[in-house]
């Protein structure tokens, strides 16, 4: 369950870190 739970943790992290770069990008892009 620990582990499942830190598993969940990590994509959310990776998928806001994506999130904010395409955000950035596209800012960037303005």
């Amino acid at each position: 369950m620990l582990t499942r739970f830190l598993r969940k943790g990590i994509v959310l992290a990776f998928m806001n870190h994506v999130y904010k770069f395409q955000n950035n990008t596209q800012i960037a892009a303005l």
